[in-house]
């Protein structure tokens, strides 16, 4: 920010205005849930409770919902969007609140309570960077509810608030869509861990390495050692900062909110039990059986909590991390308890082959995850690089030139609306799918690709009708279409020949490109994020979001001459077909490592 003009070293063209310093107490008050008492938790039931351990994760505690209900009627709850902020441990991590039914401790979980003029998506990523008052270089690790109103912020008018924060936005749901790509990967690793490994009653499993031909062997994890765990830690000894991070079941796999000192850290380690570097971490409550590789790090873990195996090396950690991901724990399946025990733990039988062949399937499995990772990221940053040049190769608001465009293109652009654009908008077949016949295709918008927007042929069906009277569902070249309603609203797929004889279904519309219009440049335009908010605007509706032909005529894009369009359309048609390779490749990993799994693991 400069400090002499109160404006931002960057903004969004079309802003001008000072922005304005406030405190965050001009805008409301602090507001938190009614008090819960550990009397009125129970470890399952209806309600999550959310404690500031749990904050952000997974709950390990819940309340009724005749509960829920008195206490979200009589006292302070949340709004959909408020921004909760914690309080405590790592204080001023924020989670945004979509409406479901949870509960949050008082007073280690707040929410700023404003008067609307302050935008919550600005004021979800101010709180990332926000200094908080009174705090800043002191070693209190408490948010105390002066410390959030008297707090001084930089704030713009709202339409920059707004700008602003449907820029990070989109930032934040492009790394969460990654995200559960990469949870898609932990599912495929688990089905093929599941064919690596014997089934019950085999000695071998259905895939192994060549050179390779004895039995595995059937033993109990106690056979090889027992269970081991850090000595106990009692909340005295803990601070909400400090040298050495003290990882609790909230916290296992994530970002630590305590901290122990390093002088009880060494005594602790040298007297007491403390994991080898390999050895791997088993989470014993909440979501059982979770895992972490200790990998040397000056760190101390929750007893009973969070275990390992302290076992005599005939069993190789690599092979062990694996198998801990499709084991059967002793005495729990098909039950309800939540907590492995040490006997749950060293009772569990499983299969095991000589150690030989453990470490080549431990490293064949370390091998296929980093070889997802890295298809993972290429993946990644092929549409990053996609999105910004989406960016700078169309022009900004009010802008008549892009930022990038083709040498030898010097002309304006100008608007159309795609009504303009398109002879004329239809509606698509009402019929239902039938087994494909071979020839005619039929496209639903569930057999558009989410992400590549591509026709998926994983599931063909052809339409259940007359196909003779229904010349004019069929798609031809220059054909884009759209969704009009539901989830998927808004979901566009431009027609290749390559496709086949396609009609298209019912939900969706047709927009048939002009000749003096290019059709690839028109799709391109439906990826951009101004196209993303005129369907998150026009969709607005109670019931049902839609967006109909009428509305959809009325998108607006801005249009170079009919060469410069080609020339747009056909460089981004390339990059589409760059990212659906990666995706190709990536997705034909994981079907292999989820066949491998479920060859070589029970």
């Amino acid at each position: 920010m400069n400090e002499e003009k109160k404006v931002p070293a960057i903004r969004f063209k079309g802003f001008t205005d000072d922005w304005e310093q406030r405190k965050l107490g001009d805008f409301g008050y602090v507001a938190m849930c009614k008090r819960i008492f550990k009397d009125q938790t129970a470890e399952s039931g209806d309600i999550p409770f959310y404690k500031i351990g749990t904050f952000g994760g997974e709950p390990d505690a819940y309340i009724s919902r005749d509960l829920f209900k008195e206490y979200k009627h009589l006292y302070s709850y949340p709004e959909k969007g408020d921004i909760l902020i914690s309080a405590s441990g790592s204080i001023g991590r924020t989670v945004e609140y979509t409406g479901e039914d949870a509960y949050y401790q008082d007073s280690n979980i707040v929410w700023l309570k404003h008067d609307k003029t302050i935008v919550n998506s600005f004021l979800k990523h101010l709180y990332e960077v926000i200094r908080w008052s009174g705090i800043e270089g002191s070693t209190i690790k408490r948010l105390y509810n002066d410390n959030i109103l008297k707090t001084e912020v930089m704030i713009p008018a709202a339409p920059e608030q707004e700008e602003i924060g449907k820029c990070f936005n989109n930032l934040d749901n492009l790394i969460t869509l990654h995200q559960r790509k990469l949870e898609k990967l932990k599912i495929v690793k688990k089905s093929m861990l599941e064919k690596m490994f014997p089934k019950n009653g085999e000695k071998v499993p259905e895939i192994r390495f060549a050179g390779f031909t004895d039995d595995w062997e059937q033993r109990k994890l106690g056979d090889f050692g027992y269970v081991a765990m850090c000595k106990r830690i009692f909340k005295d000894q803990t601070a909400e900062s400090g040298d050495i991070p003290f990882y609790k079941i909230g916290t296992f796999g994530g970002e630590p909110d305590a901290y122990i000192s390093r002088d009880l850290f060494k005594e602790y380690k040298h007297l007491y039990s403390y994991p080898e570097k390999g050895d791997i971490l088993i989470s014993a409550s909440g979501s059982i059986g979770r895992t972490v590789e200790y990998t040397g790090e000056d760190a101390y873990y929750q007893d009973s909590n969070i275990v390992w195996l302290k076992h005599d090396k005939t069993i190789v950690n690599s092979f062990l991390k694996h198998l801990y991901e499709v084991i059967r724990w002793s005495g729990i399946e098909g039950s309800t308890i939540k907590r492995l025990y040490n006997d749950n733990i060293l009772k569990t039988e499983v299969m095991i082959p000589a150690a030989p062949e453990q470490e080549e399937i431990g490293k064949c499995f370390n091998n296929l995850d980093n070889l997802i990772t890295l298809h993972q990221r290429k993946l990644e940053k092929l549409k990053i690089v996609k999105k910004s040049m989406l960016e700078k190769m169309f022009p900004k608001n009010g802008e008549k030139v892009p930022e990038i465009r083709f040498a030898g293109f010097t002309d304006d652009w100008e608007q159309r609306k795609l009504g303009d654009i398109a002879d004329g908008f239809d509606y698509g077949l009402n019929a239902a799918a039938t087994e494909f016949d071979g020839k005619n295709n039929y496209l639903r918008i569930t057999d558009i690709d989410d992400d590549t927007h591509f026709f998926k042929t994983d599931d063909l069906t052809s339409p259940n009708t007359d196909l003779s009277k229904a010349d004019s569902y069929k798609l031809s070249e220059g054909d884009v279409l759209f969704a009009r309603t539901g989830a998927s609203v808004g979901k566009t797929y431009k027609y290749k020949t390559s496709d086949g004889k396609v009609y298209f279904a019912g939900f969706l519309i047709r927009a048939k490109i002009k000749p003096e219009y290019d059709a690839s440049f028109v799709y391109q335009n439906t990826l951009t994020d101004k196209y993303c908010m005129f369907i998150r605007v026009t969709s607005m509706r109670s019931g049902q979001p839609g967006v109909n032909a009428q509305e959809y005529q009325r998108f607006e894009i801005m249009a170079p001459p009919l060469q410069e369009q080609k020339k747009l359309g056909a460089f981004f048609a390339n990059l589409d077909r760059n990212i659906t390779l990666h995706q190709r490749k990536l997705e034909k990993l994981q079907m292999i490592k989820k066949s491998m799994l479920e060859k070589m693991f029970a």
